[in-house]
């Protein structure tokens, strides 16, 4: 499930802090890095409900690259999402605002809504064709 935090930031300046401190937390790094084997066989072998878990870890370790990552009021999106049964999610992009995801069982979905209500939802599903164009103003 995604949802628009509606909290929006500079990701240049997020990440520009996040690299004056890569080396001090190169062990975080690292991790983050091995995660997306983890992932590649959670998803390989179909055991897309593990995805939460390791979204919620990679979430915690995302906090500690920068004081800058969250906010109290992205804590408690996050926390009201938890309490409603996703397992697992992160914020999506540099930190510090725009849209989170999380992972969430279909017939819990409702109840996550619900705790965040006043949030945007943006409905999403995976697509197995690659990248399309749907809409294209070019032309106009």
């Amino acid at each position: 499930m995604l949802f628009d935090t509606h909290q929006y930031r500079r990701a240049s300046m997020l990440v520009s802090y996040q690299l004056a401190e890569m080396k001090k937390h190169k062990k975080l790094y690292e991790r983050m890095t091995d995660m997306v084997n983890d992932g590649l066989n959670i998803i390989g072998g179909n055991r897309w409900f593990d995805f939460g878990s390791l979204l919620d870890e990679s979430w915690q370790l995302k906090k500690q690259l920068s004081r800058y990552i969250t906010t109290p009021m992205i804590d408690a999106i996050y926390d009201s999402a938890i309490r409603a049964s996703a397992m697992g999610g992160k914020l999506l992009g540099g930190g510090g605002g725009g849209f989170i995801l999380f992972v969430v069982e279909p017939e819990k979905q409702e109840s996550v809504k619900d705790a965040l209500e006043g949030l945007t939802y943006v409905p999403l599903k995976f697509e197995t064709e690659g990248t399309k164009v749907i809409y294209d103003n070019s032309q106009s």
